[in-house]
């Protein structure tokens, strides 16, 4: 694949899962309450937004691909592998970070919910984009009997 489309799945794939990020931060993270006054919830979602891109495509680009590369040496062009490759992703760096921070059981739950669906939705994203399945050697010439 070219290097050009290549960085638009990253781009698109790092915007799918900052969006899904920002939208359950700005709901469940941010209080209930903060739903009352719309245009402060959506100031709160469009920097969680901005926030969650910057973060989202570092790692896409750096873990990401670095992924993708063993992928493609070990032949694993799977739906199911690049999504729990995600999942596996998010729930690593997840649990990094509810081990750095102090927060009652719950807020670690909803953290480990959280970035391991936003990776998870990050790996689909680009596998669906990207299509690894389909990239398969042509057939060797035959000769003709």
């Amino acid at each position: 694949m070219e290097r050009k489309s290549l960085l638009a799945v990253i781009l698109v794939a790092s915007l799918a899962g900052a969006f899904w990020a920002a939208l359950v931060f700005s709901v469940f993270m941010a209080a209930g309450a903060l739903w009352q006054f719309p245009p402060l919830a959506l100031q709160v979602f469009g920097v969680a937004f901005i926030y969650a891109s910057v973060l989202i495509f570092i790692m896409t680009s750096s873990v990401g691909l670095a992924w993708h590369a063993l992928a493609q040496q070990l032949r694993w062009r799977s739906f199911a592998v690049y999504a729990a490759a995600g999942l596996s992703a998010g729930l690593a760096i997840a649990l990094t970070a509810t081990s750095l921070l102090t927060l009652p059981a719950l807020g670690d739950g909803l953290i480990i919910v959280w970035i391991g669906s936003s990776a998870t939705i990050v790996s689909s994203t680009a596998w669906l984009l990207r299509r690894p399945d389909r990239d398969t050697p042509p057939n060797p010439p035959t000769s003709a009997p």
